[in-house]
């Protein structure tokens, strides 16, 4: 991810989901009828979601919410789906208001016009930093990148540290993009320009180490990567495109925000005008 708090677009937003071939899921939508204004993918298993874009609020505007699986010990027999922490951030739910000993091990990133602000709990304590301006690149280990779980695979652990060596740099050194809700950026590609390359994973082979978008197993069974999303947050306008992946090839497709003047809004033929 990118913060520029003086950039038209201050906070862009790079996620992959990498999940077991066999958990179900449906692509971003309104799945919550108790949450109208949040747009995310339901895990058909957990009911939550990974990414969340959340409609506006006072004095932030269209918000986003992203949870990573963190290591450490897992939570006791009445654990709950950590898909169900982007939901609390999009109701507002304060970080020491979490109900942390119910969730294995996280990291939620919750972002909007004014930055981005990481909250990980490792299953003995709940942290929190604001992400200064720059590049960030966030794993399952957390912003120090420390492992301290000895349950994980040596081979998941390398891996991890291959991908960020790997894209921190490129991130970095990509020309910053300004994706507009506009006719001039009606595609991915138009938006995010060199970031549509690294996203769809730089060309890498999906069993390289270092692979975004990839498959591994790493003695618990296959994990891949089941879909890619992009995100963009200003001060008066947000932007979500999401990228399905099958095999090797992303399929993107724009998905209708909150757009703060009381609708989903979409370009094209697909806009939704909420009573």
């Amino acid at each position: 991810m990118s913060v520029r708090r003086d950039a038209p677009a201050p906070v862009l937003i790079l996620a992959v989901r990498d999940e077991q071939p066999g958990r179900a899921w449906l692509p971003p939508g309104r799945h919550w009828p108790d949450a109208r204004e949040t747009v995310g993918g339901l895990d058909l298993v957990g009911g939550g979601t990974w990414l969340s874009v959340n409609g506006p609020v006072e004095h932030c505007g269209v918000s986003a919410a992203v949870v990573i699986n963190g290591f450490g010990p897992a939570a006791g027999r009445h654990r709950r789906s950590r898909g169900d922490l982007p939901l609390l951030a999009a109701r507002g739910t304060m970080a020491a208001d979490l109900p942390v000993r119910r969730y294995d091990p996280f990291h939620l990133l919750r972002a909007c016009r004014h930055g981005a602000r990481l909250h990980s709990w490792d299953g003995r304590r709940l942290e929190e930093w604001e992400l200064p301006d720059g590049t960030h690149v966030i794993t399952n280990g957390g912003p120090h990148d420390v492992v301290d779980d000895p349950y994980v695979p040596p081979a998941a652990v390398a891996a991890e540290a291959a991908r960020r060596a790997h894209f921190r740099p490129r991130l970095a050194a990509a020309p910053r993009p300004d994706p507009r809700p506009d006719p001039r950026h009606r595609t991915a590609l138009a938006a995010w320009g060199p970031w549509v390359a690294l996203a769809e994973g730089d060309a890498l082979p999906p069993d390289d180490p270092r692979a975004l978008v990839g498959r591994w197993d790493f003695g618990g069974g296959p994990w891949l990567t089941s879909s890619v999303s992009l995100v963009a947050l200003g001060p008066d306008r947000a932007r979500y495109d999401f990228g399905t992946v099958r095999g090797r090839k992303v399929s993107w497709r724009r998905v209708p925000v909150w757009s703060g003047a009381g609708e989903f809004a979409q370009v094209g033929d697909d806009v939704v005008v909420e009573a």
